[in-house]
C-alpha cells in the first residue's frame, strides 16, 4: 500500500511516505521479538512446571535446572513487555489524525 503511495507521490510527499515505511518496519520488528519472547516466556514456566512434577515423580533435585528455568522465564517475560511497551510508545508517537485544526478544537 505504502509502495503504490511512494510511485505516486511527488517529492515532498515522498519522504514523508519512506519515514512512514521506516517507521512500520521498526513498528514490525518491535512486535516480532516482543511476542517471540513472550512465547519463550511461557514455554519456560511449562518447563518449569513440568520439570517440577517430574522430580516429584521421579525423586530427584532439579533444583538447578528448575531455578535456571525459571530466571530465563522471568528475563524473556521482562524483555518482552518492554519491547511491547516500546512498540506502543512509538505507536502513539507517530499517531495522527488527519483532521482540520477547525474540528480538531470543536470538541475538546
Amino acid at each position: 500500500m505504502l509502495k503504490d503511495r511512494l510511485d505516486r507521490a511527488d517529492d515532498t510527499h515522498a519522504n514523508a511516505i519512506v519515514s512512514e515505511s521506516h517507521i512500520s518496519e521498526r513498528r514490525g520488528k518491535l512486535i516480532y521479538w516482543a511476542i517471540t519472547l513472550s512465547t519463550i516466556s511461557a514455554l519456560m514456566v511449562c518447563f518449569v512446571i513440568a520439570s517440577l512434577f517430574a522430580s516429584f515423580m521421579f525423586r530427584y533435585s532439579g533444583r538447578l535446572f528448575v531455578s535456571s528455568l525459571f530466571i530465563v522465564a522471568m528475563f524473556s517475560s521482562i524483555i518482552s513487555l518492554v519491547l511491547f511497551l516500546r512498540e506502543v510508545f512509538l505507536a502513539i508517537e507517530t499517531f495522527e489524525i488527519a483532521l482540520p485544526a477547525k474540528k480538531r478544537t470543536a470538541t475538546a
